[in-house]
């Protein structure tokens, strides 16, 4: 005596399911689509009996919301990649020209909110690459150059008399290179 009331996406009804919560209160009739993808998009239609309405649903952005920027940094310096993704809850993978990476000492990966980092406290020239974070079906990526810290100014031979202070100085390429006492 009632009316059937259905959902239908792709021509399909869509019944409860961890993808579709379905819920009726009083005269309220709601569709969840959980963890939206670019394969959600497209038409819903809400059938009550002989009526139905419908409405388009389109997948925006994806799940990168800031991608990640290019670094150039000295040898043995840090390096931060940072991209931010649309979902908090959401975990990637970072990759190093196409590779998952393993996280080490060498290579840290952190979660902020929804902010998402690959830190390389101390860079070696073989570090340099590609580096991408991969959500669900979205991903950035951002090249890592690792420039040589060379020379700049080399030692002077100097004569001092005995029991005074003898001072050497060498200037660097780069600033703040690790391993310097």
């Amino acid at each position: 005596v009632g009316i059937d009331v259905l959902w239908h996406f792709k021509d399909q009804e869509l019944k409860p399911s961890p993808k579709y919560k379905i819920e009726a209160r009083g005269k309220i009739y709601k569709l969840t689509v959980v963890n939206m993808m670019k394969d959600d998009e497209g038409e819903y239609t809400f059938y009550a009996g002989e009526k139905k309405t419908s409405g388009n649903l389109i997948v925006a952005g994806g799940a990168i919301a800031k991608p990640l920027t290019d670094l150039t940094v000295a040898e043995s310096q840090e390096a931060v990649f940072e991209c931010e993704v649309a979902n908090p809850d959401s975990d990637g993978t970072w990759l190093k020209d196409g590779k998952p990476l393993s996280m080490t000492d060498h290579l840290r990966s952190e979660s902020d909110g929804l902010k998402r980092r690959l830190n390389i406290p101390v860079t070696k020239l073989d570090d340099m690459g590609e580096y991408t974070y991969k959500v669900a079906s979205s991903k950035t990526s951002a090249k890592l150059k690792v420039e040589a810290v060379k020379i700049k100014k080399t030692l002077k031979n100097l004569t001092v008399t005995e029991t005074q202070d003898a001072f050497f100085s060498v200037e660097l390429t780069h600033p703040d290179v690790k391993g310097v006492q």
